[in-house]
């Protein structure tokens, strides 16, 4: 038998015995009545606060602003070069890949 079956069975028997107690005194209770339309109301309203602070942080068009960024293939091979370690061997394969970025340094 399971743990979960036993805890099951002994709560069934505690009601059965009146050991515990259900639902009985539920309509005794202080319940709080709760109005479904007002909460509806209440969160449209959260709702159109919250796509109005968001249109303050919105452009013109409604995305999102985007940074300015121009970023050109020349300053990141330089960056690319300039960080580039020097103190190894290099091969004709590397050679060949230096060559091909100096180039594309004095086309673009």
């Amino acid at each position: 038998m399971k743990k979960w079956e036993r805890e099951y069975n002994a709560h069934v028997r505690a009601l059965e015995k009146g050991t515990i107690k259900g639902f009985e005194g539920l309509q005794n209770a202080d319940v709080e009545e709760i109005d479904a339309l007002k909460e509806m109301e209440k969160a449209k309203k959260e709702i159109q606060e919250r796509e109005e602070k968001k249109a303050v942080t919105k452009g013109a068009d409604g995305g999102p602003v985007a940074p300015k960024m121009n970023i050109s293939v020349r300053s990141l091979l330089r960056l690319a070069v300039a960080s580039a370690p020097t103190d190894y061997h290099i091969g004709k394969q590397d050679e060949r890949c230096g060559a091909l970025a100096a180039s594309a340094l004095d086309v673009a």
